[in-house]
């Protein structure tokens, strides 16, 4: 995202240091903080080039209610956030957060609040772990992952909804033989297994689809493709790439998938190297695919952990080559559990699911 010159309108100091320290981490720049609604209007009405964001709060002094028509128009976009206590939250303002990824994120996506962490859900609903599904590199294993493992959760008798966010080739679909999967709703392939495809027509409707289903199933699963390294720290305003970012801010879990290829292994370097400089909510796990055996996968195991140990990430995994298996599948348009039950691969994604269940 490119730099931003931020002004605040914010009386708590606890919560005005929380804001510019989180906007500061970004590279973003405060440039002016106001003290009443006074100042704010004197500064604003001085300055030739609006400020790209005003991050106000209600208990600003000489603030009533709304702000000002007149203030609203000398900035390119403002973001409000109620004062502790205020229990009349308006179109527009936000409660305050208080994780640093909660306020990054309506800084880059202000019509998207994020998913979960505001909204009220009772003890008896259930909620969703959402996992976005992500790779290195082209042909690292992401949708053979994501597929494979839907069903194995769904086989475990848990509800599972797998998104194919691969909006460039979604493939999914044409790998299970499915047809309209990319309509309004999820549609249901399996029992307790509901498919959707990303679109450009359903894409704003994504994240309200999504948080319905977080109180309906106990997985959701989203195939989010190659992970480019900006990703990490950019808005891209395209559909595809909005969604994109609006996941990484709001999933529970990431998963970066990397083969031993040599091109896989520099991506995977650049990706960690933006990770280590991003906010980043979500658990982190690293897996590493199309593991050989014997000295060979241990040699390509080492070079793996070098890599992504220094990120302390929340879970390290590995998952063998089989390519007898995963080639009988494709072929055949269906699962591993069908194509190959024996399969190492097979085994060890159901030993996957299994540990996800416990």
């Amino acid at each position: 995202m490119a730099e931003l010159n931020v002004v605040t309108a914010i009386s708590d100091p606890e919560f005005e240091s929380f804001v510019a320290s989180t906007l500061f981490s970004q590279g973003w720049s405060v440039i002016f903080r106001a003290i009443d609604l006074t100042s704010l209007s004197i500064f604003l009405g001085s300055q030739v080039e609006p400020p790209s964001l005003l991050i106000y709060s209600t208990d600003i002094q000489g603030l009533e209610k709304d702000l000002p028509k007149e203030i609203e128009q000398l900035t390119q976009r403002s973001l409000g956030f109620a004062m502790s206590g205020d229990s009349e939250v308006r179109t527009g303002i936000y409660l305050r957060p208080t994780d640093p990824s909660d306020l990054i994120s309506l800084v880059k996506s202000p019509s998207r609040t994020p998913l979960m962490r505001n909204s009220s859900r009772s003890p008896q609903q259930r909620r969703a772990r959402i996992i976005g599904i992500s790779g290195a590199n082209h042909g690292d294993g992401v949708t053979t992952t994501a597929i494979n493992l839907a069903y194995e959760i769904a086989a475990l008798q848990k509800r599972v909804l797998l998104i194919d966010a691969h909006f460039q080739i979604p493939a999914i679909a044409t790998q299970l033989g499915e047809r309209n999967v990319n309509r309004d709703k999820p549609q249901q392939i399996s029992a307790g297994l509901e498919l959707f495809e990303l679109t450009q027509e359903n894409a704003a409707q994504m994240p309200q689809i999504i948080s319905t289903a977080s109180s309906e199933v106990d997985f959701i699963l989203i195939d989010l493709a190659v992970m480019e390294s900006n990703q990490m720290v950019l808005t891209d305003r395209r559909w595809g790439g909005s969604f994109i970012n609006w996941a990484l801010e709001n999933i529970d879990d990431l998963w970066v998938l990397t083969s031993p290829q040599k091109v896989s292994a520099l991506r995977l370097r650049e990706i960690t190297a933006a990770i280590n400089n991003a906010t980043l909510r979500a658990r982190l796990t690293f897996i590493l695919t199309q593991r050989h055996s014997g000295k060979k996968g241990d040699s390509q195991e080492e070079n793996f952990l070098a890599t992504v140990t220094p990120l302390r990430p929340h879970a390290v995994r590995v998952l063998p080559i089989d390519l007898r298996g995963v080639l009988a599948a494709q072929t055949t348009g269906t699962i591993l559990i069908s194509a190959n039950p024996r399969g190492t691969l097979r085994r060890a994604i159901e030993a996957l699911a299994n540990e996800l269940i416990a």
